[in-house]
């Protein structure tokens, strides 16, 4: 295998795990709600802390499928794959990690399974291929030859 490839194998099978121990955590909603109080300790009102809280936990369920889209693009694109092959790949792989790790997320003390969640996770994937595809938009927009008249 070359090294690239084992390279992007090995950031891939890494992130997944961080996702793991991430879902892992017990009770790591009030974990996250403590930190927001003690960031903003002169904030008393409940109902702005727990709004903040939703939007850390939310923007983090993003972020991560964010990232694991991008690792598996990535490594998609070592096995030559058409780019409409890897972007059903991608998507269909992050969502169904999110759906595992949403049900892993049951076995663990203080937290649930929210089927919300995997389609949080699964709109942070697309975000990543909305972004990938305006990128290789660009790009071959840019290595399309011009003509004398557009100079």
């Amino acid at each position: 295998m070359k090294k690239k490839k084992l390279q992007k194998w090995l950031c891939l099978l890494l992130w997944m795990g961080i996702i793991f121990l991430f879902s892992h955590q017990p009770h790591s909603a009030e974990a996250t709600q403590s930190i927001v109080e003690k960031f903003l300790p002169n904030l008393k009102d409940d109902t702005i802390i727990n709004i903040l809280n939703f939007l850390i936990r939310k923007t983090a369920h993003f972020t991560e499928y964010f990232i694991l889209a991008f690792l598996t693009y990535s490594l998609l694109k070592e096995y030559k794959n058409k780019r409409v092959n890897m972007t059903i790949k991608t998507l269909i792989f992050c969502f169904l990690y999110a759906c595992s790790d949403e049900l892993h997320q049951t076995f663990v003390e203080g937290r649930s399974g929210v089927l919300k969640d995997c389609w949080i996770d699964l709109i942070g994937s697309v975000f990543f291929i909305i972004i990938q595809t305006i990128h290789v938009k660009i790009q071959s927009h840019q290595k399309l030859p011009h003509k004398k008249s557009d100079l």
